[in-house]
């Protein structure tokens, strides 16, 4: 038990995480985490990962996706739970003497009494007959609101409130993004990542973005509608380099990943997917180069490395899988 509780201090105190949450994708958690959630979820979708400290206590917590009821599971570094409610009722007191507090399925953390009388008027308005699940206080992008989930066929519905009654995001499905406040202002970004997302925009409208910690750096997710046709995600780092434009799926050009077979990449340049595999085979200090290569008609990339004085090559698919080694 002690050493849990070091290992969740030492996380802490590694990436400097704040009261606020932030999201990460199931490839980046610690293996033994990932082991954990694997056993765990069953036939659930995993629906949202997010970083979080509570109480003193940094851990993971991870949605799943279920008929009328999101469950969630708090899993630390280590792999060990510190809550599951996935079960539709009271969990089993936590034989550590962690402490994390999701509320149970059948009650709320707070009540809507609980809350200030314009945040009470913008949950009357909007829950249209719906069901209030779910009500607590968390941190958007520093600034306290008010997540309030509301229960409904398929997928539940989540918005988050300010204490003056707005609306800061919607999650909600259909929901037309110019009636929200995006979450990171373009203001917010550095000069050059500024740039980089006015030249890639064009004509179109940024729709929203979203600061987030991926792989251990800080990137951000844009999403842009063109004058014509479907919208389209960047991510791109502070330093304005594009790793992810989906765009390039369907063939319209991307910074990095529209140059050919034999095109010479450094590991910045790679999408951050296959960073993270080369992370799991050595880090960047092991890499001796990276090629673009091809095989069966899709895009991958060679990298030689280095790791433990013998010379390997991996080849990656732009997803992270490793295709060959």
């Amino acid at each position: 038990m002690k050493t849990t509780s070091k290992t969740i201090i030492a996380l802490a105190a590694l990436i400097a995480v704040s009261a606020s949450a932030e999201k990460v994708a199931f490839n980046q958690l610690p293996t033994l985490a990932q082991n954990t959630i694997n056993q765990r979820k069953g036939p659930d979708a995993i629906k949202d990962i997010e970083l979080k400290t509570r109480n003193g206590v940094t851990a993971y917590e991870v949605e799943f996706d279920r008929l009328g009821f999101n469950p969630k599971l708090v899993v630390a570094a280590d792999g060990s739970v510190i809550e599951d409610h996935r079960t539709r009722g009271e969990m089993a007191t936590d034989n550590r003497t962690l402490k994390w507090d999701l509320p149970n399925w059948h009650r709320t953390t707070l009540t809507t009494n609980d809350l200030p009388p314009r945040v009470q008027q913008t949950i009357r308005n909007e829950s249209r007959g719906r069901k209030v699940v779910d009500i607590d206080r968390e941190k958007w992008h520093g600034q306290p609101v008010i997540e309030v989930e509301f229960q409904q066929k398929g997928r539940n519905a989540h918005i988050y409130v300010a204490d003056n009654g707005a609306i800061v995001k919607d999650e909600r499905v259909g929901t037309a993004p110019s009636i929200l406040f995006m979450g990171t202002q373009l203001e917010d970004l550095p000069t050059a990542a500024q740039s980089k997302i006015k030249e890639q925009a064009g004509t179109g409208k940024i729709k929203d973005i979203d600061k987030e910690i991926r792989d251990g750096r800080v990137v951000y997710e844009i999403e842009i509608e063109p004058e014509a046709g479907d919208d389209f995600h960047l991510v791109i780092a502070p330093d304005g380099v594009i790793f992810k434009d989906t765009r390039s799926a369907v063939g319209a050009p991307a910074s990095q990943l529209q140059r050919g077979a034999g095109s010479k990449f450094t590991f910045d340049q790679v999408p951050l997917e296959v960073q993270t595999a080369i992370n799991a085979h050595g880090g960047a200090a092991a890499v001796i180069d990276i090629e673009k290569a091809s095989s069966d008609g899709k895009s991958n990339f060679k990298v030689r490395m280095k790791p433990d004085g013998a010379v390997i090559t991996l080849q990656i698919a732009e997803d992270g899988t490793v295709v060959v080694q």
